[in-house]
């Protein structure tokens, strides 16, 4: 009787942690969706107050996905002004987010 009552503490044990682990996944996935919906909504606002700012034209990358540290976006490049002709172009651009450093 002993060994039964071992093995279906294992296999709760073993459910409860799948479950865990499937939720946090969905959580994940879902979580992506939804940053990636953002981003593509306010993408075109952001490039253009940023660009006025800079005084040059900036073309933001293409969503990459969530990262431990924020937001990760594809090649990203600061076109020539109209003073200014230099460029700059970043291979990824990683924006940090620090929520509890804002408060």
């Amino acid at each position: 009787m002993g060994v039964k009552e071992k093995y279906l503490k294992l296999r709760r044990a073993g459910l409860l942690g799948a479950c865990v682990v499937a939720s946090g996944g969905i959580a994940f996935v879902s979580t992506d969706w939804v940053a990636r919906k953002i981003v593509d909504k306010y993408q075109p606002k952001l490039e253009q107050n940023l660009s006025r700012r800079l005084g040059h034209p900036l073309l933001i990358g293409e969503y990459r996905g969530l990262r431990p540290w924020g937001i990760s976006f594809d090649t990203t490049k600061l076109l020539a002004g109209y003073k200014d002709k230099s460029t700059v172009e970043l291979s990824n651009l990683k924006v940090h987010l620090a929520p509890i450093t804002s408060l």
